[in-house]
């Protein structure tokens, strides 16, 4: 019963477009005083201060979080995601889409633009420069 529930799930799933936040982080040793601060997850939301700093959200602020969403135009999925920063902040960072078939199964793969429409779920990492 419980295979027959799981299998109807991955199905419905799939048929969805799906969005997702991932971050990748700089080494500890890059930023010790981050890692080893005292004021980790002020805001409560389970990140810490270098955390927040490489996603560009407030570590003060629980509500401010980095988020991807999906708009469909024309058929097609259109990723964007939240905070949006200055450009000065924006080129500091590099944000890469990763799209795949199944939530369940296969390769996070980078999505070029245009190729969206090939995915049904997707995810943003983003990443100091």
């Amino acid at each position: 019963m419980i295979q027959i529930v799981r299998d109807a799930i991955a199905k419905a799933l799939a048929l969805l477009p799906f969005a997702a936040a991932a971050m990748t982080y700089p080494p500890y040793d890059l930023y010790p005083y981050l890692a080893d601060s005292t004021d980790k997850d002020a805001a409560g939301n389970a990140l810490q201060v270098w955390q927040d700093y490489v996603a560009g959200t407030d570590p003060t602020d629980v509500n401010d979080l980095f988020r991807a969403t999906i708009d469909m135009s024309g058929g097609t999925p259109v990723i964007s995601w939240t905070p949006v920063l200055s450009a000065t902040e924006a080129a500091k960072r590099t944000y890469t889409v990763f799209g795949r078939k199944s939530l369940l199964s296969g390769d996070w793969t980078p999505v070029t633009s245009g190729q969206e429409a090939n995915y049904n779920f997707f995810k943003v990492r983003v990443a100091m420069k």
